[in-house]
C-alpha cells in the first residue's frame, strides 16, 4: 500500500522602509520622527488585519503581520504586530521590516504630517507594489531639512542711575563703556563687535544685524569694560 503526503509550503516575502535625512549646507538637521502610512492588501484582495492577535506576537500566527524597528546603532525593537492602515514612525538612520508576509500581497507606503523643515527630497521608487515569495521590496524616504534666512540685532542700552540729590552733570559718562560680543561655539557674529556708549547718561547702541541660514540664532556673549 503506498500513501500519497502532499506538502503545502506558503512562500512568504517582507518589505523595507528606511528613513534618510540630509541638510542644506552649514545646518545640522534636529531631531525629527516621521510618520509612514502602510497599506498592506493580501493575495485575495482584501486588506490585512490584526487577525487572532491578543497583545502578545505569536510567530506560529500566521493570521497577522509582524515587524521590527532597525536603529541606526545596530539594536531593534521587539516584534510588533501591523495591519493595513498603520503608522510607522521612523527617525533619520531607522529602517521597519515586515516579515513573513505572503507572496501576492500588495502594498504603498505614504509619508504624512512631514516635521516643520523638512520636505522630501525626491519621490522615491517602490512606495508601491507586490512582494513577492523570498524577496523584499525596499523604498527609502530622503528629507531635506532647509530654512530661510533669519535676521537678529542685538541692541545694547547703558543707563547711568544716580542717586537722589546727585546732579548728572558731575558724572558724565560718555565713551567710558566699550561692549563687545563674542560668539558661542560656531555662532554667527555681525560686522560690528564692538560699541561704546555715546551718552553722557549711557545711551543706546547696536552691534547690527545677524544673517543667518537657521531657524535658531546659537548664543553669544557680551562683555562690558572700561
Amino acid at each position: 500500500m503506498t500513501a500519497t503526503v502532499t506538502a503545502t509550503n506558503d512562500l512568504k516575502g517582507g518589505l523595507n522602509i528606511t528613513k534618510a535625512v540630509t541638510a542644506d549646507e552649514g545646518l545640522t538637521a534636529p531631531d525629527a520622527k516621521f510618520s509612514m502610512t502602510v497599506t498592506l492588501t493580501k493575495p485575495d484582495g482584501t486588506p490585512w488585519t490584526e487577525g487572532t492577535y491578543n497583545g502578545t506576537i505569536d510567530d506560529n500566527d500566521l493570521s497577522y503581520l509582524k515587524y521590527r524597528i532597525f536603529h541606526k546603532d545596530g539594536t531593534s525593537t521587539d516584534k510588533m504586530m501591523i495591519k493595513s492602515g498603520d503608522v510607522i514612525t521612523l527617525a533619520a538612520g531607522e529602517s521597519a521590516r515586515i516579515i513573513n508576509v505572503a507572496a501576492g500581497t500588495t502594498y504603498s507606503v505614504e509619508e504624512t504630517n512631514i516635521p516643520s523643515g523638512f520636505t522630501l527630497a525626491s519621490t522615491p521608487a517602490g512606495t508601491s507594489g507586490t512582494i513577492n515569495a523570498n524577496s523584499g521590496p525596499s523604498v527609502t524616504f530622503i528629507n531635506n531639512y532647509s530654512v530661510s534666512e533669519t535676521t537678529a540685532s542685538i541692541p545694547v542700552t547703558k543707563k547711568l542711575s544716580l542717586p537722589a540729590g546727585v546732579d548728572p552733570n558731575d558724572h558724565d559718562i560718555t565713551g567710558k563703556y566699550t561692549f563687545t560680543l563674542t560668539a558661542d561655539g560656531n555662532a554667527p557674529l555681525p560686522a560690528t563687535t564692538s560699541c561704546t556708549n555715546p551718552d553722557a547718561d549711557g545711551g543706546n547702541m547696536s552691534f547690527g544685524d545677524i544673517d543667518r541660514k537657521s531657524t535658531r540664532l546659537n548664543s553669544s556673549h557680551m562683555t562690558a569694560s572700561r
